[in-house]
């Protein structure tokens, strides 16, 4: 019974593993989707939702190219970096969804 456990453990254990590393490339995907979103409704919006949604929309961008970056590179080797890849690629695409916003409210 006890070993029965511990299989179990370490599989469910090797599943959550897998998973992360496969988060950072999924995350970036979907933060390049929020920045087109953002460019296209910053590009219909009036002067001041332009002018208001610039800010977010830069640090958005550069914000994905770190995250890219990080996860072609560092995220395939260790776990840290892809959690911290996937981090940023999370921030810039809340980035992007405020841009956004801001770009459609203003």
């Amino acid at each position: 019974m006890y070993r029965e456990v511990a299989i179990a453990t370490v599989a469910a254990g090797l599943l959550v593993t897998a998973s992360a590393w496969a988060d950072c490339g999924a995350r970036v995907t979907e933060a390049q989707a929020a920045v087109k979103q953002a460019e296209a409704a910053v590009a219909k919006a009036r002067d001041s939702g332009k002018n208001a949604a610039k800010g977010p929309l830069a640090k958005a961008k550069k914000q994905l190219l770190h995250a890219e970056a990080e996860c072609k590179t560092d995220g395939a080797k260790d776990v840290r970096k892809n959690a911290e890849a996937a981090r940023e690629a999370r921030e810039a695409q809340g980035l992007a969804e405020e841009a956004q916003t801001l770009a459609e409210r203003l």
